[in-house]
């Protein structure tokens, strides 16, 4: 079964009507607005952008907006909390009316209230409005003071959206024209608009992408783009705080800039040194696995380039737009027929590997982690890893997975750790490198948002915060600045519309044909972004057959609704043979289900697909085990087994399981989730090597599954035979995902203090000692170093005279000085007294 053919999904070829969720028992009741006192208790700070009318809002969220495409399902009402100056709503609209329904059109029948989704009916009753048959005109149920009136507010008329759009649609290119011209005014009006960081960057690449020769201030822009370029070229690339977001940035504008110079034929060549700095330098900071933090690496113990990336760890969204730099620095450096660094092919290969391995798993994760799998939401780093593979010539299934991913991701636009304005910036970009029908269907899914965000004077609003957060501007006014960060919204949403142009790469400049989607496939990825929404109508017959989908998100989707249901035991076993069978989507699913059942005559074919040639079917089968907890005993030998079995050296990276996720969730089953009190009572030859695979495992966050593990299980005797191990763990940072790093290492010093292994007090003194880079997190493995050597008492009182030195160092009434004199104090009252003379 294909889900674009699901008989009840309402889906049809290359159109999806989308189904709304309506209520969930879990979620709060929207407040009646019209109710005496209401409005005074909402905070009319928290309010959307209501596209060109002069109006911003405030609309319930329900408490349950966690789920994508839901955010304001629940509102039947929109309270204005602001009218702009001269715009269409003025003398229409004021502060704390309530917009109860909404229409368009010059007709005279009474405007219906809001039977859906208040906040997007009002976006989609613009796009009515602004046909030529309905003359711009916005009809609004208004409530206002007690009293309810139909009132209307007439905006410019913009066309229609073609089924193309933003390819061969006037209504897109008058946006984008609009849109357009506003940034050129705000250039030509401040010196300062362009600056040399990300934020500037991206207006760079807006101008670079939509102002074309024949537009009226083109020699100005030019100029002005030129002098941006020369500028960003010059800077002196010294590694700072979070430099990795403006080289990124940085780099892929010059080079961009450079390659649409050449194609007009006057390739300014005074950039190039800049452009091959940034490529290098990006390339010489990237880490091992391919990725950056909002730095770069540190070096390896060697003293060599491309070690790990310091605790705080790996940040996705800053990594790809920087592995995107070089790969847009290769491309301008073989332009100009110049020399390429031997540090620039292997860091796109790494790059390439690591991203690529999360194809037909998941969408990007924050860092080295698992697949984020709540949804199609990623903040935008599906796109960029689609646009990433798309400017690679030979990474033609990378790019269709991204490009799928990213088309399917309608729904998540609105979800974004600290907000969403990278998922807007790189969203239209990811699914264009598919080709412009799989943009075109996947914008005709938000057009009601890309109306709700356009303002009167062109410009386009940010709206958003962490998660699903709403918006607001700086100065509370209709037209005030609003963005992500340093993003400005306009730029971004110029660079949506200006795809037909194909003026830079990051538009579809020389975009590689052979990764265009065919309708099938557009059509899939379409429904899969709302197949959260629309399984639960699905039998479970047919949920079964969708763990053969294309789509890890909908597998992973169809599992959590099957586990909502009583199966029968012939499904059960149809599971069971599934999870043996040939189709490796079918094993990932069906290990997945099984474990979420719960059913105990699964536990011998999980045990068998620990051991499966698929790493991800092995992680499922994993991970599925953890969920049964004590219940998974009987298979305790072939997981012992597995876990040494699957383990490769963690200082050699295998691409098929880099950070060896499988592992870990095998190391969680047996150290951490119901199965440690049997796990310490298996033979010593089969728990050692299982112990010593887990103290090894390069992610910090599977390295903490054995925390409790060897601090409350291990006896005297375990502890002798585990030593190198443990001493080991206290000394090494991860080698990826250090995030977590504190905590093993923490939980080593723990236990080789608990059984008074005399190691340990040398141990606890070189945690003392935090490398540059390395201090974030530290005080998680200090402190308990710290605590390990008093318990040494009189056998610590070598390390006193260390532990004065940092009595200087340290700030006192910080946690580490009052650690450190506590310890000393102990460490001094456990000697014994001097002899009496």
């Amino acid at each position: 079964m294909k889900i674009s053919l699901h008989p009840r999904s309402a889906l049809t070829a290359l159109g999806v009507t989308l189904l709304f969720v309506l209520a969930s028992p879990l979620w709060a009741t929207a407040p009646d607005l019209t109710a005496p006192g209401v409005i005074a208790s909402i905070d009319h700070s928290l309010t959307y952008n209501l596209g060109p009318t002069g109006l911003r809002g405030w609309i319930y969220k329900g408490e349950g907006s966690g789920q994508e495409g839901t955010i304001s399902a629940l509102s039947r009402q929109i309270l204005v909390t602001l009218v702009g100056t001269n715009t269409p709503a003025t003398d229409v609209l004021a502060p704390n009316d309530v917009i109860l329904g909404v229409g368009w059109g010059t007709g005279s029948d009474p405007v219906a209230p809001f039977a859906r989704d208040a906040r997007k009916s009002f976006g989609e009753a613009i796009g009515e409005a602004e046909k030529p048959a309905n003359g711009g005109v916005l009809r609004i149920k208004r409530w206002r003071a007690g009293g309810t009136e139909d009132v209307s507010i007439t905006m410019p008329v913009m066309d229609s959206y073609a089924d193309t759009a933003p390819y061969q649609c006037p209504k897109s290119a008058r946006i984008l024209a609009n849109a357009r011209d506003l940034l050129v005014r705000q250039l030509l009006a401040d010196p300062n608009f362009l600056t040399t960081n990300y934020g500037g960057a991206i207006k760079g690449l807006a101008l670079l992408a939509s102002v074309e020769p024949d537009h009226s201030d083109y020699a100005k822009v030019q100029s002005r783009l030129q002098s941006l370029a020369h500028s960003i070229a010059a800077v002196e690339l010294k590694p700072i705080d979070m430099f990795v977001w403006d080289w990124a940035y940085m780099g892929i504008y010059l080079s961009e800039y450079y390659l649409r110079s050449a194609e007009d034929g006057v390739p300014d060549t005074a950039v190039l040194p800049g452009i091959n700095n940034y490529t290098v330098m990006l390339a010489k900071v990237q880490s091992c696995y391919g990725t950056y933090g909002h730095g770069g690496a540190g070096r390896k113990p060697d003293g060599s380039l491309h070690g790990t990336i310091a605790p705080y760890g790996p940040v996705n969204a800053a990594g790809i737009p920087a592995n995107i730099a070089i790969v847009m620095g290769k491309k301008a450096i073989l332009k100009s027929h110049g020399k390429l660094d031997a540090e620039i092919a292997p860091a796109i290969r790494r790059a390439s590997h690591f991203f690529g391995y999360y194809v037909n798993k998941g969408p990007i994760p924050y860092g080295e982690h698992e697949p984020y799998m709540a949804g199609h939401a990623s903040n935008g780093k599906d796109a960029m890893c689609a646009v990433l593979f798309g400017l690679q010539n030979k990474r033609l299934v990378q790019t269709e997975y991204f490009t799928r991913m990213t088309t399917a991701s309608y729904n998540g636009r609105e979800y974004g750790h600290t907000g969403q304005g990278f998922g807007y910036l790189w969203g239209a970009l990811g699914t264009n490198m598919g080709g412009p029908d799989a943009t075109a269907q996947y914008l005709k899914q938000v057009r009601w948002h890309l109306d709700l965000e356009r303002r009167t004077d062109g410009s386009f609003a940010y709206d958003g915060a962490e998660q699903y957060g709403a918006g607001k501007t700086d100065d509370g006014t209709y037209l005030g600045k609003c963005g992500y960060y340093d993003v400005n919204p306009t730029a971004s949403y110029v660079l949506t519309y200006a795809l037909p142009l194909q003026r830079i790469y990051l538009t579809g400049c020389h975009r590689n044909q052979a990764n265009t989607l065919d309708s099938a496939k557009i059509t899939n990825a379409i429904a899969a972004g709302c197949f959260k929404q629309t399984c639960t109508t699905y039998t479970t017959t047919e949920l079964i057959a969708s763990l053969a989908e294309y789509d890890p998100v909908v597998r992973n989707d169809a599992v959590t609704e099957l586990s909502t249901r009583s199966l029968t035991a012939e499904e059960v076993n149809e599971l069971i043979a599934l999870a043996d069978g040939p189709n490796v989507n079918q094993r990932q699913g069906a290990c997945e289900a099984l474990g979420l059942l719960k059913s105990p005559g699964a536990l011998p074919v999980l045990a068998r697909r620990i051991s499966d040639p698929d790493m991800w079917v092995r992680a499922k089968a994993a991970k599925a085990l953890t969920s049964f907890g004590a219940a998974a005993a009987p298979q305790l030998t072939p997981m012992l087994k597995a876990l040494k079995a699957n383990a490769t050296n963690p200082d050699v990276i295998d691409w098929s399981d880099p950070v060896q996720i499988s592992n870990g969730f095998l190391a969680e089953a047996l150290f951490d989730r119901g199965m440690p009190a049997i796990t310490i009572s298996a033979p010593k030859k089969l728990l050692y090597p299982a112990v010593k695979v887990g103290l090894k495992q390069p992610d910090s966050h599977a390295r903490c599954y054995l925390n409790d593990f060897i601090q409350n299980r291990l006896s005297s005797e375990d502890v002798a035979a585990l030593l190198p191990e443990l001493c080991q763990v206290v000394t090494s940072v991860s080698q990826a995902d250090t995030m977590w790093h504190a905590y093993p290492r923490a939980a080593g010093i723990n236990t080789l203090a608990k059984h008074h292994r005399h190691e340990g007090i040398a141990l606890a003194l070189e945690l003392l000692v935090v490398p540059n880079g390395y201090g974030w997190g530290s005080e998680n493995f200090i402190i308990p170093g710290l605590n390990a050597l008093a318990s040494y008492g009189d056998a610590a009182s070598g390390t006193l005279p260390t532990l004065k030195k940092y009595l200087e160092i340290w700030t006192p009434n910080s946690n580490l000085y009052k650690t450190l004199v506590t310890t000393m104090a102990t460490i001094e009252k456990a000697q014994p007294p001097p002899p009496k003379p």
